[in-house]
């Protein structure tokens, strides 16, 4: 089971699990979930590769017609996008969060505290600031977020398949990355997705 685990990390880890790589999907929005797995985006807006916080409040850049604007992310309509690097990014309640795993269960980092972004290499790496970071997941792509923070969170993850909860706290051997952190995170995302093929 570790073997299969490790293979989906190492697919996990090179492509985030995007299905937009094609220039014509880069940078658009998705009324929902399902839009994005069918390659529906939205018409009429694109994403300007541009966020920032000003008083807890996230905005973004958006492209409608040819005129820019700053939105603030709470009064966006839509399930999420994906930016200029080709990741998929989840707006929920107001925020940005990175999908690091998807399909009938997701993971996430909320853009606000850590981000993909592309290296020298053009290979997609997370970055996080000094106080760190939590991961987040969601039972499905439509359902609340909720904190990974503690073993009980993955039991709870994991409830209806308690042998991969128990491989999850078991599996002290799980390294990809130097950064235990970062590393934490791509486990989560390796196990969630084999919960999602099976």
């Amino acid at each position: 089971m570790k073997k299969s685990i490790y293979s989906i990390f190492l697919f996990v880890c090179c492509s985030f699990i995007s299905l937009a790589q094609s220039k014509d999907t880069l940078n658009v929005f998705y009324s929902t979930y399902e839009d994005y797995i069918n390659g529906t985006p939205v018409p009429g807006i694109k994403y300007n590769n541009h966020m920032r916080v000003v008083f807890g409040y996230q905005t973004i850049s958006v492209i409608r017609g040819n005129k820019t604007e700053n939105v603030n992310v709470k009064n966006l309509p839509y399930w999420g996008f994906v930016n200029d690097i080709g990741q998929l990014v989840r707006i929920y309640k107001g925020y940005l969060y990175d999908v690091i795993a998807h399909g009938k269960m997701c993971s996430y980092i909320k853009s606000t505290d850590a981000m993909v972004v592309l290296d020298k290499n053009e290979n997609k790496n997370i970055i996080y600031e000094a106080m760190g970071y939590m991961d987040y997941y969601s039972e499905s792509p439509d359902e609340d977020l909720r904190p990974v923070n503690s073993d009980l969170a993955i039991v709870l993850m994991f409830v209806d398949r308690p042998k991969l909860a128990e491989e999850f706290i078991d599996d002290t051997g799980f390294h990809e990355v130097d950064d235990e952190r970062i590393n934490r995170t791509y486990k989560i995302a390796a196990y969630i997705n084999t919960y999602n093929e099976n």
